[in-house]
């Protein structure tokens, strides 16, 4: 082959010449990739708005995002994003987005490279807003939030507590005199540590602190606290803030830390819809608490959400670049090399990974529309679902986040050493999600809180009371956990019914197991949770949220409005789901007798039959998510499969590049060659 074919082989952004790979595997969708893409999108209204966004970018100098991104220092990122996120809000008409609704904003974060100054204040500040103040209070502050008249941040985190909430010292002492609170930081412990936005763009903070009135502690409540002039952006007097410096990733966000010296505030600025204080310093609670941690579940809601956007990113790259990347020749005198993808190992990498984004996304849509439905029903009265809410929630939090990180990284090495580098765009998705399994509770504390919940079901289930919800499954748990495996060979899985059945089992088991040890034993339940038994705790919470995961997915895709073509597809990742949480993770299955002897070679068998299904679609399946190249902003994952040119010229363009001789070279470096030392 000469030197000119083989150039015309290869994909050009240069030359706008995309990939022959590529064009072949995108021919080869037996579906509908545009009706795939409506579906994950939601809405014509959201597709519209990232369409809409993809158009800007395109006519826009100011939105796209250069390669030499990956090499700005904090502020230069920074600075970047504020540029974008002002031109969203100036050039919205010009845009598509005229009228910037909470969605639209939403696509405007999301399709900006890295993290944005804003992100927090809507989806945390201005969700507190909504969900915590009085309506006299959202009349007054919810209209300035959503058009950023103030910018606001959520200040719950201090550096002595954060899962543990009652722990919080920050105190808010009523003053009757004045009919003020005065807002307190008494120990270096009880600086406000890690609220985003906080450090230097915040004018207000959502404050959380124990109320004092007359010396007596009536628990955290929440206060909005105005923190920076909005004339100057100068602090006020009693506050001292700033940001905490460099972080193993998200720096572009100025998360910072806060002490409030005696600063006082109305006493009409503690949120209220669920507590208030009178002017006689009278405490009074209003309504049910269980509706307050459900209005914050919108925020792990969105965690999901963020789950399956980062996760189907690092594969749009992971994957265009196995199809493209080549290794090795398949057969002697043959010219042509392997794509790595075509590599089985390389398969397992990737399609679990692959089913993991598509089940995140059903569970999403899922639990959005389960929460709109739970809150019409509470203003009716209707607490029904609020448990089952607040547990699954709270697995999704902790378990999907896990995933979804170590999936990251998984795509990072599978791309070798190119994935290696910034330029790749894959470290920075690996060290910018890292912070999802820490912030809005820590992943332990959130399986807890899921195991928590199951014990108590399986208590009343002893006690004759029917289960109902997502842990309907428990009304058998010990004869399931009698059950036997009728595999005899691999294509003996194929069967959601039958994939439900080992995911039922093995939850069922684990749960029957670690609560009978519970049982058992004098010792104090604290201590048997705390030093006993807690890693079984969190693997049972871990094995009732994939099962509670398999069956959303299996379940969305039926009633989906979804054409069968398509259907087959995420039937098959749905399958491959199921499957490989078990391979991972068989030995209850074992315990139990329902598995035997080479059940678990079968199952691998059975998976390397659903992956040659999957392989031909993998690549329209994953650009379906819609990830323009800006965003990913990657020299080996972009549209054209240039993975040649892109990431050459990224390494010639480099910092270190710009001249010949490093600083000090002569000086350090050069004594050395001359023999002068």
């Amino acid at each position: 082959m000469s030197s000119g074919e083989e150039i015309l082989k290869t994909g050009s952004i240069r030359h706008k010449r995309v990939h022959h790979s590529l064009l072949r595997e995108r021919s080869q969708a037996d579906f509908d990739p545009y009706e795939l893409k409506l579906f994950i999108f939601d809405s014509e209204d959201m597709l519209k708005a990232k369409e809409s966004a993809d158009k800007a970018i395109e006519i826009h100098d100011v939105f796209r995002t250069p390669s030499e991104w990956h090499s700005w220092d904090r502020e230069e990122k920074v600075r970047d994003a504020m540029r974008k996120i002002y031109h969203f809000h100036k050039k919205q008409k010009d845009i598509g987005f005229q009228g910037l609704t909470y969605k639209r904003m939403m696509v405007a974060c999301e399709e900006s490279m890295g993290q944005v100054p804003v992100d927090l204040h809507y989806y945390m500040f201005v969700t507190c807003i909504k969900y915590l103040a009085s309506d006299e209070q959202k009349a007054l502050w919810l209209s300035d939030a959503k058009k950023l008249k103030m910018h606001g941040c959520y200040a719950q985190t201090e550096m002595g507590h954060g899962s543990n909430i009652a722990g919080l010292e920050t105190t808010a002492t009523f003053d009757r005199s004045t009919d003020e609170f005065v807002i307190h930081t008494p120990s270096l412990s009880a600086y406000k540590f890690w609220p985003g936005e906080l450090g230097k763009f915040a004018t207000h903070a959502i404050v959380f602190a124990k109320l004092i009135i007359d010396g007596t502690d009536h628990g955290v409540q929440s206060f909005l606290v105005e923190i920076r002039d909005k004339r100057n952006h100068c602090l006020l007097p009693g506050v001292i803030a700033g940001d905490i410096g460099p972080k193993y990733g998200f720096n572009m966000k100025d998360n910072g830390y806060m002490a409030l010296n005696h600063v006082r505030i109305p006493r009409t600025q503690m949120l209220s819809r669920y507590s208030e204080v009178s002017e006689e310093g009278v405490f009074t609670k209003k309504g049910n608490l269980k509706i307050l941690y459900t209005a914050m579940q919108t925020i792990r809601i969105l965690i999901v959400r963020m789950a399956f956007k980062n996760l189907s990113k690092g594969l749009t790259i992971a994957i265009r670049y196995g199809i493209v990347r080549t290794q090795f020749k398949d057969k002697a005198g043959s010219d042509e090399e392997r794509a790595i993808i075509d590599y089985q190992t390389h398969q397992f990498k990737l399609i679990p990974i692959l089913s993991q984004c598509y089940a995140f996304l059903f569970v999403y849509q899922k639990v959005s529309k389960d929460f709109s439905d739970l809150k019409k029903r509470i203003k009716a009265g209707d607490l029904t679902g609020i448990n089952d809410l607040h547990t699954i929630s709270s697995g999704m939090k902790a378990f999907y986040t896990w995933m979804t990180l170590e999936g990251l990284e998984t795509c990072r090495q599978s791309c070798g050493g190119a994935g290696y580098s910034m330029f790749s765009g894959l470290p920075g998705l690996v060290q910018d999600y890292a912070a999802q399994v820490t912030y809005e509770g820590d992943n332990t504390v959130m399986a807890q809180q899921g195991a928590r919940f199951l014990v108590k079901s399986l208590g009343k289930m002893m006690k004759g009371e029917t289960l109902t919800g997502w842990v309907s499954y428990l009304n058998k748990v010990y004869e399931v956990t009698e059950y036997k495996c009728k595999a005899e060979k691999p294509e003996d899985f194929d069967s959601l019914e039958t994939l439900e059945e080992m995911l039922v089992v093995k939850t069922c088991f684990m749960v029957g197991d670690t609560c009978m040890k519970m049982m058992q034993g004098d010792e104090p339940m604290q201590t048997k949770w705390n030093e006993m038994y807690q890693q079984e705790l969190v693997e049972m919470s871990k094995a009732h949220t994939m099962l509670v995961t398999f069956q959303i997915f299996r379940d969305g895709i039926k009633s989906s409005w979804l054409q069968e073509s398509t259907k087959k597809h995420l039937c098959n990742l749905c399958k491959v789901f199921a499957a490989h949480q078990i391979y991972l993770d068989s030995a209850p299955l074992f315990e139990c007798g329902y598995f035997s002897g080479g059940h678990q070679k079968m199952l691998l068998e059975y998976m390397k039959m659903q992956f040659k299904l999957i392989r031909p679609v993998m690549l329209p399946l994953i650009e379906s998510f819609g990830h323009n190249d800006n965003i990913l902003n990657s020299c080996i994952g972009n549209s054209y499969g240039d993975i040649l040119e892109n990431q050459l010229e990224s390494a010639v363009n480099s910092d270190l590049n710009r001249k010949d001789m490093f600083p000090d070279f002569e000086k350090y470096m050069k004594p050395f060659y001359n023999a002068k030392i």
